[in-house]
């Protein structure tokens, strides 16, 4: 007989805070962190752009410009209803066209999911002190949506 069957049969410690399904404290469980989600795309000149997903504010600074720079372009094209969703969207698409037209760079794009304490600044610094090490770490344990990875194979003719 373990304490859930325990509680429910005695009536006692029914109050207790625990989740029925996962013995978890539900006030533990509130305190406890979500893990990082980064998007990542560099090529052969090194990082290029690295977005926080689990932060909305990147996309919501990016939503805005995004609405300046259509409202300048054409002021009847406006679109109330465009979500933050949407943006992000929008974002991931322009990243992956550019990895795509811009074959030439060999562009890597990544996600990958990191310790809620690790913000986007050591990202950046990761990747300015060692950036292959950065992006090795990065292809060993992210998920990849593009890579045009140059080889490192010479051919002797």
């Amino acid at each position: 007989m373990n304490f859930r069957t325990l509680s429910k049969s005695t009536g006692a410690g029914t109050n207790t805070g625990l989740d029925e399904n996962t013995g978890i404290n539900s006030e533990m469980a509130k305190h406890k962190k979500q893990p990082r989600l980064f998007l990542l795309s560099w090529d052969q000149h090194g990082l290029e752009s690295l977005l926080d997903l689990t932060t909305l504010e990147s996309l919501r600074q990016q939503e805005e410009q995004y609405r300046m720079l259509k409202i300048l372009s054409d002021p009847d094209a406006i679109d109330p209803g465009d979500q933050t969703g949407a943006a992000l969207n929008r974002t991931v698409q322009s990243i992956l066209l550019r990895a795509r037209v811009n074959s030439q760079r060999h562009y890597e794009v990544y996600t990958i999911q990191v310790d809620p304490s690790v913000t986007e600044q050591m990202m950046w610094q990761m990747f300015t002190d060692s950036p292959q090490t950065a992006a090795d770490l990065v292809r060993e344990r992210g998920n990849r949506l593009w890579s045009d990875r140059a080889s490192t194979n010479i051919k002797i003719v």
